[in-house]
């Protein structure tokens, strides 16, 4: 069998929580308990988001209903700091030299968020999104 492609999955793999955990990243941003955050990540509504059945704007107005938060609240996880996030800085190191031989896509869940400046300065290189 010959390898044509790699396929990554960037949360929790290339990029992950400083502080250990996503859910208290969300939870310090949107000033919401950790309980209503990991409540709005193991719903179905983040399944359909991963699987693009609805759109990111839809699981934020589904996560701002949830929490009860303010709807100025989106703009928050519209506009989500990458300060928290730690790189694998080996991985990315190893996807590199693998870039030279082999096509290389990663998969995010928050596409939109994930824009091609933010994978520049994940990456430091240029990559595809």
């Amino acid at each position: 069998m010959t390898i044509k492609a790699i396929i990554w999955d960037n949360w929790g793999v290339i990029v992950d929580a400083k502080c250990g955990s996503i859910v208290k990243v969300w939870s310090d941003l949107l000033n919401a308990p950790i309980e209503g955050i990991a409540k709005v990540f193991s719903g179905d509504e983040l399944n359909q988001l991963q699987a693009a059945e609805i759109t990111t704007e839809e699981y934020y107005d589904y996560v701002i209903r949830e929490l009860n938060l303010p709807e100025e609240s989106k703009d928050l996880l519209r506009n989500e700091p990458m300060e928290p996030y730690a790189y694998d800085e080996d991985l990315i190191s190893y996807i590199r030299k693998l870039k030279k031989r082999l096509h290389n896509r990663i998969s995010c869940k928050y596409r939109s968020q994930f824009t091609k400046e933010n994978f520049r300065l994940l990456a430091r290189g240029s990559w595809y999104v």
